[in-house]
């Protein structure tokens, strides 16, 4: 039986984030990322991200994570907000919250493939982290997203990084083939350069 971790957060509630992986902090030397994120099971939130200009997961038993300082400090919340899941489940969604809560950069690029149509939107995160209560139970957890193409035809996306669009999981790194690159390339001119 896994031991109970208290969770010691409160209630307070910051707008933008203040600990070293705050996006607010951005290092213009850094090398921008790409981030897949998906937007609901089969698609529910898509049309709220496109919308309003943002990248929003689930989560929906998943309280505010303004206040997390680690990837140890979300597992504490997912323990807490979701005691039926295994150990494994809770690692995975710990280290899939914190690329989002933390890891993503402003500038980074955020690729979101479409379930309801056969495109892929690319857009650059622009703000850090928000619990946006607003969007609803499965879109809260938000980052400020710009839109810079949101009808990309999968067909344009070569095999190799297409691919890498089919990850499972709702947030992940997309790091292979020159996918930073590539994927800037596809948003601006619709093609693939290729590696």
């Amino acid at each position: 039986m896994r031991p109970r971790i208290a969770h010691t957060r409160g209630g307070y509630r910051q707008p933008e984030m203040a600990h070293p992986g705050d996006p607010t902090r951005d290092d213009p030397t850094r090398d921008v990322r790409a981030w897949l994120v998906r937007a609901g099971r089969r698609g529910e939130q898509e049309q709220i991200a496109l919308d309003t200009g943002q990248a929003a997961v689930g989560w929906p038993s998943v309280g505010d994570l303004s206040n997390c300082r680690s990837r140890d400090d979300v597992l504490e919340v997912l323990v807490e907000s979701t005691p039926e899941a295994s150990d494994r489940t809770l690692a995975n969604h710990a280290s899939q919250l914190w690329a989002f809560v933390a890891k993503m950069q402003i500038g980074d690029l955020v690729v979101l493939p479409l379930k309801r149509e056969r495109v892929v939107a690319i857009g650059k995160i622009t703000g850090g982290y928000r619990y946006a209560i607003a969007n609803g139970p499965d879109a809260r957890h938000s980052r400020p997203v710009t839109w810079v193409c949101t009808d990309l035809p999968r067909s344009a996306i070569r095999a190799d990084l297409l691919s890498s669009l089919g990850a499972y999981t709702t947030v992940c790194e997309i790091r292979r083939n020159g996918a930073v690159r590539r994927l800037s390339t596809l948003a601006e001119a619709g093609s693939d350069p290729g590696v």
